[in-house]
Parts: structure tokens; C-alpha cells; sequence
């Protein structure tokens, strides 16, 4: 079953704003370094553009940047973990594409409603199930979408989560200080937990052979970055206090 219909997604209008972006032939030359299939290279192209499409006119993000380029570095993040462990999976950054898009739809000049329509319209439903997971439903807070991903689970949405998480904490000073703070104080709370369960389940599927064992060296990976970012943005508050 195709994890897309391709015939249905539009490329997307080009502004004056493009100068601005990521560049996609970024993206899809390190899509190439990957175990992507040519199918898959090309779907996840559309997917890239659909993206794309619903974040042009989004607002600068606190640190000044278009808001894509959020999406941009925290897919070419997980592209690069992908080459580095010599592993590969598609519906993850397909999520990691999709994550935002219902979010940011009204500030990108979107009905969210719509968009939601247009993802059940034209992925599967286990990319639409992702992407929905990891998208805060209403008005839900970060902490209480987090506190329902470690219960329902779905091991590829956490996974994308991670990145998604990972590049917000790389860009943490353009947050306001107490934003800061509980952004990290957030982390380190629930983040244990997904990083227990991703491998846990992991391991399960290592063992009953649905994946390699070059998987068992993600989360270990991921929790050591991580822990580094919340450390380094702990220490740079710290220093910042101590000035004032």
C-alpha cells in the first residue's frame, strides 16, 4: 500500500519568502546518503513540498528564523543519525515532515481543520495516526501532549518526537527565560520515560527480528545528545543569572 497518494499533493507556490528557506536539494542529497528506496526518495519529496507549502507564510520563530527551518535541520538531523547507525525508516520522517504542519496552520494562514482533512485525505492512516500523535490537540500544553505520548505510544511518533525535541533545545536562548526554564525542566521529566520505552520496544523487535541490531544504538545515541543540550542550555541560564 502506497504511503501516499501522490497525485493529490500540489508543489508548492514559490514567494518571495523562498530565498529565505532551506534549501530542498539540501534535503534530498542527504536523503540519497540514506537506505531510502527510489519510491520512497520520491514520495518523501511531496511530502518535503506539502510541508513546506504550509509553512510559507508561518511567522519568524523567536530566534528570527523562518519557522521551516525548524522542520528543515530537525529532518536532516535524523537523516544523519540514519547514516551514521546505517539504519532506515521512512514513516519517520514522514512524521518528523508532517509534525508541525496542523499546529501552525492558522498562523500560516490555514483552517487547522482543513489541514488535519488533507493529511487523513492523503497518507495512510498510520502517517496520519503519527503525525497526529505528536501534534497538541487544541489547546493542550507540550507537557500534556508529552504525558500521552508515553502512554498511548507508538514507537515511530516518539522517535520523531526526540528530534523534534532535540532541535528546539538547539535553539532554546530565543525563548523567553521562564519559557526556557520549563522547556528544560519538561525534558528532563518526561523524556526518561520515552527514551525507557523507545528502548524497551526497541529491543523487542531487535530480538523477534523486525529490526537490526544496529537499532539498539539509537536511543543510547539520542539520550547522550540530549542530555548534553539540557546540560549546555542549564549552564548558559546559569551564567546569565549570575550576571544580572
Amino acid at each position: 500500500m502506497p504511503l501516499i497518494v501522490a497525485s493529490l499533493v500540489s508543489t508548492p507556490r514559490r514567494t518571495s519568502m523562498d530565498s529565505q528557506l532551506p534549501k530542498k536539494l539540501e534535503f534530498m542529497h542527504g536523503l540519497g546518503k540514506t537506505k531510502a528506496s527510489k519510491k520512497e526518495t520520491v514520495e518523501l519529496s511531496i511530502v518535503y513540498d506539502f510541508s513546506l507549502e504550509h509553512h510559507l507564510n508561518a511567522p519568524k520563530r523567536a530566534t528570527g528564523e523562518h519557522y521551516f527551518y525548524h522542520i528543515h535541520r530537525a529532518v536532516m538531523r535524523l537523516l544523519l543519525v540514519f547514516v551514521l547507525l546505517g539504519i532506515w525508516n521512512c514513516k519517520i520522517v514522514m512524521i518528523l515532515l508532517l509534525h508541525d504542519v496542523i499546529e501552525d496552520a492558522k498562523k500560516a494562514g490555514f483552517d487547522p481543520e482543513l489541514v488535519r482533512e488533507k493529511i487523513l485525505a492523503r497518507f495512510t492512516a498510520e502517517i496520519a495516526f503519527g503525525t497526529m500523535q505528536i501534534t497538541k490537540q487544541g489547546n493542550e500544553h507540550s507537557h500534556h501532549m508529552l504525558a500521552r505520548l508515553v502512554k498511548l505510544f507508538y514507537i515511530w511518533s516518539l522517535i520523531a518526537k526526540v528530534f523534534d525535541r532535540e532541535d528546539n533545545l538547539s535553539t532554546l536562548y530565543g525563548m523567553e527565560l521562564h519559557s526556557q526554564v520549563r522547556k528544560l525542566q519538561e525534558t528532563e521529566k518526561y523524556f526518561v520515560f520515552i527514551f525507557n520505552r523507545l528502548e524497551a520496544e526497541i529491543e523487542i523487535r531487535v530480538e523477534c527480528g523486525a529490526l537490526s541490531p544496529q537499532w539498539r544504538k539509537l536511543v543510547p545515541l539520542l539520550r547522550e545528545r540530549q542530555k548534553k543540550l539540557v546540560q549546555e542550555n542549564w549552564n548558559r541560564i546559569f551564567d546569565f543569572s549570575a550576571m544580572q
